[in-house]
């Protein structure tokens, strides 16, 4: 991993490191191999952020796994990954728990990293968590099209938009679905509208 991502020249990793109020381990054979692949990222030079999938049932308990992570792992930022979960109905007020049991104890930078258009999402608690972020990572994912920079361009419009806006550093999609998978020049279309934008980095 350490290999791949310093011939591409990454200057950051995000790993996944919990889901709900579980830990999620780099296993092989039992071993949890997460600490050493923190650390031999982070001796080449390259920032490592940990990223946690949030559910809200238990937000105090999400938190705790949070911080449990951030702490025994080290990593050098934290990332909320929440989605469809926060739109059900009286799911702000786990929201705000969730970083009030985070505010003044996690110790690095934190951001978000949820829905990309959030006019379409009018019931995510977005102010609640972009409150207690320094980042907005929204997953700017183009699936079903080839518009990459068209759409770069529309989620930073209504991002910035938001209450507690924060600095926008979009997520962009590598992955394939069912009959379809996004083409290079999509990538570069998206890295390149991103540097027109003066992103700090994707």
């Amino acid at each position: 991993l350490t290999a791949a991502a310093k011939s591409a020249g990454l200057s950051h990793v995000a790993l996944k490191i919990a889901e709900a109020s579980q830990a999620i381990p780099m296993n092989l054979h039992g071993i949890d191999l997460m600490p050493q692949i923190v650390q031999s990222l982070q001796i080449a030079g390259i920032a490592v952020w940990g990223w946690h999938h949030i559910r809200g049932a238990d937000p105090d308990a999400e938190a705790r796994t949070a911080l449990e992570r951030v702490q025994s792992l080290g990593v050098e930022g934290y990332i909320i990954n929440a989605e469809s979960d926060f739109e059900q109905p009286g799911r702000e007020p786990a929201a705000r728990q969730f970083m009030l049991a985070l505010s003044g104890k996690i110790g690095v930078p934190v951001g978000l990293c949820s829905y990309h258009f959030p006019n379409f999402h009018p019931e995510f608690p977005w102010s609640a968590f972009l409150e207690g972020c320094q980042f907005h990572f929204p997953k700017v994912f183009w699936e079903q099209a080839h518009n990459a920079g068209e759409q770069l361009r529309e989620s930073k419009r209504q991002c910035e938009a938001l209450p507690n806006a924060r600095p926008y550093i979009p997520v962009g999609a590598t992955y394939q679905t069912t009959g379809w998978v996004p083409q290079p020049s999509d990538l570069s279309d998206f890295l390149t509208t991103a540097r027109d934008l003066g992103l700090p980095a994707v």
